[in-house]
């Protein structure tokens, strides 16, 4: 059952009342009253049909103590109609609708799935009770494995091409049509060669005191991912992975899936920490394919403090993260956390080559990584370049870190209640995304963001906003204007007055 279906929301309502100690209906003005409350505290919710609530639909009250009015608002829900014909022109009936927004996982785009419905014998649907934001839309006829690949609007199989639907809070958007396309889903066939070593019982780092049985054996298996291979094109699901490869005694499997048509990165990633990549492009033919993975590559680093700060090095754990998509939706990030040795000296590592941050955990208060060098040279924005032969980094931690704190105000100024608050480094060095901050304001709209590194940043509020969003500069592009410019001083705390920038 979808998270926004009607069935859903109807069994979560029918729950609640009855559950429920006190219940009654607001009049046409919206005033309601509850009577022979006995004291204790209570919440009170408000809900109707056709609504969803926010933050200020729910209120904790006690009584007697409560004296002034409880006000609850709620958002009316928009809707999407529209009409599926199948590629012969004729209505399609029972046909699966779907509305997704789009979530960011690292910054890369996935589709979640928002609203479902089926259409009824002529073609029709209606997608309720949404809030305002972009969706997609897309219809399948659930009709076998081999046909039914999603249509997106306005009628077309690749995601790259579809047309998002822009919703205003109750809004009603009607004439949604489109034909299904004739596109089906197509059978990949695999065949996994690993030359990493097999995952092994002291990977584990169990206690001295944990005994395994004599005949215990992890599995030796590979892990395959469907990513879309551009980075602006959300992936179909938030989950890419498509199966798990059992891997023999030669260090090999197979493995088949159907995908709709596209163009991908098809990976197999081994429990070892191994990994290897290959381009696939999907039409209508069937494909195979075969992936070759390598061992896991060690990068050698040490931990180096400036000033005269004392910082317990053995404290600090340290892991890689992948520029890519691989360390995002699900996939591995590379390395576990290594903790580093009294001299600062670490070790860590990643599942294939390409580029990666570092980052820094357990470090004391007011302590930040301030740059990262590789043969001499800062890629603390551009990113450590990961390979058979990896030259050593070295990690350069300062002290001085600086605070923000604040309160969120809409335009009414009225104080926002969960408000998202994001510090965005500024236009030429949001690759490096050790350099963000992110933080959640309290019931009375005040936020604190310690542990910044000093320099010049952007302040951005959101009323809701999909998690990891604001990494993307697609996204971010469109509310640039909306971002109030600060200056984070060593050492300092400045306090700032926001509004969000989707209200």
């Amino acid at each position: 059952m979808s998270p926004g279906s009607a069935d859903l929301a109807t069994a979560l309502h029918n729950f609640r009342e009855q559950t429920a100690k006190f219940t009654t209906y607001a009049e046409s003005d919206g005033r309601f009253s509850l009577r022979d409350v006995p004291p204790g505290r209570y919440t009170v919710r408000a809900e109707r049909d056709g609504f969803f609530s926010t933050g200020g639909a729910v209120a904790t009250i006690t009584v007697p103590e409560a004296a002034a009015p409880i006000r609850l608002s709620l958002i009316p829900g928009a809707v999407i109609g529209g009409r599926i014909r199948d590629d012969d022109g004729e209505f399609l009936a029972n046909a699966t609708v779907q509305a997704f927004t789009v979530t960011y996982q690292n910054g890369f785009p996935t589709l979640s799935p928002s609203v479902t419905a089926k259409t009824d014998f002529r073609g029709n649907y209606r997608l309720y009770w949404m809030p305002a934001g972009d969706y997609i839309v897309a219809a399948n006829r659930d009709a076998s494995t081999t046909i039914g690949a999603r249509t997106f609007y306005p009628g077309t199989p690749q995601l790259s091409a579809s047309t998002s639907i822009s919703l205003k809070t109750g809004e009603t958007v009607e004439n949604v049509d489109f034909t299904m396309a004739d596109a089906r889903l197509v059978k990949v066939s695999v065949e996994v060669i690993s030359s990493a070593p097999p995952p092994s019982i002291a990977s584990l780092n169990l206690p001295a005191n944990v005994q395994l049985p004599p005949n215990f054996s992890l599995p030796n298996t590979a892990q395959i991912l469907l990513l879309s291979r551009d980075p602006n094109t959300p992936d179909s699901s938030d989950n890419p992975s498509v199966g798990t490869v059992p891997l023999g005694a030669a260090n090999r499997g197979s493995f088949e899936f159907t995908a709709p048509p596209g163009v991908y990165d098809l990976y197999a990633v081994v429990q070892g920490g191994g990994s290897g990549k290959v381009p696939l492009d999907i039409g209508n033919q069937d494909l195979r394919v075969t992936v070759n993975v390598q061992p896991p590559l060690r990068m050698k680093g040490t931990l180096k403090v400036g000033g005269s700060v004392s910082v317990d090095y053995t404290r600090i754990r340290m892991s890689l993260q992948s520029d890519g998509k691989v360390g995002t939706s699900g996939a591995p990030v590379g390395s576990s956390l290594v903790v580093a040795l009294p001299d600062g000296s670490f070790v860590a590592s990643a599942p294939a080559d390409g580029q990666y941050r570092i980052t820094a955990v357990g470090l004391p208060a007011g302590v930040y990584v301030s740059d990262v060098f590789q043969n001499g040279s800062s890629v603390f924005d551009s990113g450590i370049t990961v390979s058979a032969d990896t030259p050593p980094v070295e990690v350069q931690l300062s002290s001085g870190a600086g605070t923000l704190t604040g309160i969120v105000r809409d335009a009414a100024g009225k104080a926002r209640a969960n408000a998202v608050v994001t510090v965005i480094p500024p236009t030429e060095r949001r690759q490096n995304k050790v350099l963000y901050r992110v933080a959640t304001a309290d019931s009375g709209g005040r936020f604190t963001i310690p542990n910044i590194p000093p320099g010049n940043y952007k302040l951005f509020a959101w009323q809701a906003v999909p998690s990891g969003s604001f990494f993307s500069a697609r996204f971010l592009e469109r509310y640039e204007d909306k971002g109030q410019p600060v200056r984070v001083e060593s050492g300092s705390t400045a306090d700032v007055m926001l509004s969000p920038a989707n209200q």
